[in-house]
């Protein structure tokens, strides 16, 4: 005798798989929006390697001086940059970045200390440098454009030679990041101004001259005559007394 099967056992096996495709799917699409809303802001964000020196040491950065990530002062943070020049080095320090060629970048820095220059350098183009003279905190900026076959630039900052000790907190580079790593750096320094004989510059120029006043000349001297000798005045003989006549005795 054959058995019949009630319709209201059998399962349904197309239901399960379509919810469980359904929710995979949002799952990859959520995680496609977060790959790319992470690598959007990577692109933009600070390029710099331990610009704040957080790490409590110069990881990152070359220095061709007595430097150091020192805990006070600082800007923020816990650790800032130091470094002494001396009269033949201008104690620099400098990191290697990969850039994208024909691309605009925003370089800044907070420094203290007596001439304090932050710059780039290999950019392609006109390379930006600026400098400040303070004893406080204060902000250096520039900005620059990569040329089209750039695929590497090297940020730097100094002090001058034979000034006493800067410090610097919080550099940052921001502009879309290169493709792969950058270009190791290259066995010789980056080109330095040769020590100045001269005192480094001040931070007022100095006023212009005022432009002489032209002088009228004056109309040349007529040539002195020399006054004519008077002939002296004529003397004359004294007069005699005649004399008195003589008695008939003389």
């Amino acid at each position: 005798m054959a058995r019949s099967v009630s319709p209201t056992h059998r399962r349904r096996r197309g239901a399960l798989p379509a919810v469980t495709a359904g929710a995979t799917a949002l799952a990859l699409a959520g995680t496609g929006l977060a790959l790319f809303a992470g690598g959007a802001s990577a692109a933009v964000g600070n390029l710099v390697a331990n610009g704040g020196f957080e790490t409590g040491t110069l990881a990152g950065w070359t220095c061709t001086s007595s430097a150091s990530a020192v805990s006070t002062p600082v800007h923020s943070g816990s650790y800032a940059l130091q470094a002494t020049p001396s009269s033949s080095d201008s104690a620099q320090c400098s990191q290697t970045i990969s850039v994208q060629p024909s691309s605009s970048y925003t370089l800044s820095s907070w420094v203290q200390g007596p001439y304090v220059y932050l710059g780039a350098s290999g950019t392609g183009g006109t390379d930006p440098s600026t400098w400040s003279s303070q004893t406080s905190w204060n902000q250096l900026s520039t900005s620059f454009t990569t040329g089209a076959s750039t695929t590497s630039v090297t940020l730097y900052l100094h002090g001058w030679y034979g000034q006493g000790a800067y410090q610097a907190d919080d550099v940052t580079l921001t502009g879309p990041a290169g493709a792969g790593q950058p270009t190791p750096p290259p066995t010789t320094a980056p080109p330095t101004t040769a020590p100045p004989t001269t005192a480094p510059p001040t931070t007022a120029p100095r006023p212009p001259r005022r432009p002489r006043r032209h002088r009228r000349p004056r109309p040349p001297r007529p040539p002195r005559r020399r006054p004519r000798r008077r002939p002296p005045p004529l003397r004359r003989p004294p007069r005699r007394r005649p004399r008195a006549a003589c008695p008939s005795t003389c």
